[in-house]
């Protein structure tokens, strides 16, 4: 039997969250350090979870642009988190 383990572990900076539809929540922001991938989890200060679905571009015009989380959550409203630097492992 194998067993693995990830030890990576990144974090990242919160700017803004929007829905797309027929993809999910989008959480727009910046990589602080380290590497994201499919399929991590995001760890909120409240002790929530949320899975990345994809990633994705963010172009907010005037050639501003960031990183965009698709996530997979359960809670009615996640806009709470706006401003905050998470860690995803």
């Amino acid at each position: 039997m194998t067993i693995r383990v990830r030890l990576e572990m990144a974090k990242f900076k919160i700017n803004t969250i929007f829905r797309v539809t027929n993809r999910g929540q989008v959480l727009a922001g910046e990589l602080i350090e380290g590497i994201i991938d499919q399929n991590m989890l995001i760890e909120l200060n409240d002790g929530s979870i949320l899975k990345i679905k994809s990633i994705e571009a963010v172009n907010h015009g005037k050639g501003i642009s960031s990183i965009g989380l698709i996530v997979e959550f359960t809670k009615e409203s996640i806009n709470h988190i706006v401003g905050q630097t998470v860690v995803i492992q």
